[in-house]
């Protein structure tokens, strides 16, 4: 059972490092994530991290608190923020801006309100859900009022009929479609807003010249990334225990889908990305994520917005 608590956080902005050097600051609208018991929440790295580095104790999925002080927050500490450093944006880092509790809540929404009024120099809004689109109205008000970026997680082109093979597997399903998922995508494109597909981790792929067509018609941009490589190369997704009582490249390689433990295996779709999308639309691992931050802060520049 998910438990829901409302919570005043202390403060709401931030600041980056490491995987993430070329933001500025960071904004997480909730602590915990309701898509925790789904495929995504037992490969996550901010499972991880939260638990590891914040001590939490919780079962992640099983919780979540919604900090309702947020958009208050971002106001306060807005203009000393932005005037000492710039202010650009990564929502959210361990948890999911739209987590279905959001459309009771509004806490993302009020703080796409609140920047709006404020406007950051830029933002990027990472979700693994299509339900960003909640908020189209309000993204494409604040597109104008600053560069902003669209990334939504589509690791893999099988649906959950396609996992079967995963029998023991019980939790790896997705929570939201690929397909939905990818049609959100083609939708924030097509209202000028930039649209980035994030393969992070990259999954097993039943046609990867196929999903790479999908992708690019989709997105304006690609990151592809691997357990081995990103953010959760640390331990959390390569010894984590998911589903209990078996690490992901262990639950590959024993249902056959060992190939895919291997950056042999993960460099080769890279290149099929970069054949189709061409290469200056395909980002890998860090160097993909912060190459889109700066291709958002260069076209902000570019802009001259105030």
């Amino acid at each position: 059972m998910m438990q829901v608590n409302k919570v005043n956080a202390k403060t709401i902005l931030t600041p980056t490092g490491g995987f993430l050097s070329d933001y500025t600051h960071t904004i997480n609208p909730y602590h915990g994530c309701q898509l925790g018991l789904g495929l995504c929440g037992n490969y996550c790295y901010a499972r991880a991290i939260v638990k590891g580095v914040k001590g939490e104790s919780r079962s992640w999925g099983t919780y979540i608190d919604a900090k309702v002080n947020a958009a208050d927050l971002y106001r306060l500490q807005y203009a000393t923020i932005r005037k000492a450093n710039g202010l650009r944006i990564f929502m959210s880092s361990v948890t999911d801006p739209y987590v279905p509790i959001e459309n009771e809540l509004r806490i993302t929404r009020s703080l796409l309100q609140a920047m709006i009024e404020l406007p950051p120099d830029s933002l990027v809004l990472q979700t693994h859900t299509p339900n960003v689109l909640w908020d189209l109205e309000l993204i494409k008000q604040l597109n104008r009022r600053c560069k902003l970026s669209v990334q939504i997680s589509v690791e893999t082109d099988m649906e959950n009929d396609d996992f079967d093979r995963f029998v023991t597997a019980v939790n790896f399903r997705h929570v939201y479609p690929v397909k939905s998922r990818i049609e959100a995508l083609s939708v924030v494109k097509d209202n000028g807003i930039d649209a980035v597909a994030v393969l992070s981790p990259l999954l097993p792929l039943k046609d990867a010249y196929a999903f790479a067509k999908s992708i690019g018609s989709c997105s304006n941009y690609a990151i592809l990334d691997h357990f081995l490589l990103g953010d959760g190369s640390n331990g959390s997704r390569t010894r984590s225990k998911v589903y209990f009582d078996e690490p992901l490249p262990d639950l590959l390689e024993r249902n056959g889908y060992g190939e895919w433990n291997s950056l042999d295996r993960f460099y080769n779709v890279v290149r099929i990305f970069q054949e189709i999308m061409g290469k200056d639309r395909v980002g890998v691992s860090k160097e993909g994520f912060n190459r889109s931050a700066a291709l958002v802060k260069d076209a902000n520049d570019a802009r001259k917005i105030t």
